[in-house]
């Protein structure tokens, strides 16, 4: 015999005790600064409506709030404006933003005192791993490979709430799910 669980039952096992989902997912990103050439923006959407196609696609899968998308073609565009306190939750990048390579980027970020999470998207599977080979990727957070999905934002985006929220969250009763895999191909796709 099986049993149905009511969304109230799940608040017990959400810590209800400590404020119930209303604790969890304390850190959300809001905002992401997108670093790719107008070329590489452009193959993500190719109407040019980026943030029109994230909002659809976080609500496809009923999450509310869409991150806000800026998009600058330039490291040393991307270098003036996290320069405002609060103003983005994550960097996303790609491998080479005209006058800099990610790693530069996420590198004088660090230097400038920002601790913002810089996650590379690359678009060429054998392009990433030269890349790799040639860089210290140690401040970079992760790299996600783009394979013609848009929904790939969702999921750098969850990727990134979750890594700034699981500690929180684990201490307030939320299981875990672990997932081990280190084929940057293969957790682009199933993430």
């Amino acid at each position: 015999m099986s049993s149905i669980t009511t969304p109230f039952e799940h608040a017990e096992w959400y810590g209800s005790g400590a404020g119930g989902f209303q604790e969890l997912m304390r850190e959300q990103v809001r905002n992401v600064l997108f670093v790719s050439s107008f070329y590489e923006s452009f193959i993500m959407a190719e109407d040019g409506q980026l943030n029109e196609l994230l909002l659809t696609k976080f609500l496809d899968v009923n999450l509310s709030q869409a991150p806000r998308l800026t998009h600058v073609p330039t490291a040393a565009e991307a270098l003036e404006l996290p320069a405002e306190p609060d103003r983005f939750d994550l960097v996303l990048t790609a491998l080479d933003v005209g006058d800099m390579h990610a790693v530069e980027l996420a590198r004088r970020l660090r230097e400038m005192g920002s601790d913002l999470p810089v996650v590379l998207l690359a678009y060429d599977y054998r392009e990433l791993k030269d890349f790799w080979a040639r860089h210290d990727m140690s401040l970079i957070d992760r790299s996600f490979l783009w394979q013609g999905d848009v929904r790939i934002l969702l999921a750098i985006v969850k990727y990134v709430e979750d890594k700034l929220n699981v500690e929180h969250d684990v201490r307030v009763g939320v299981p875990v799910v672990l997932v081990v895999e280190d084929n940057v191909r293969y957790y682009s796709s199933f993430l």
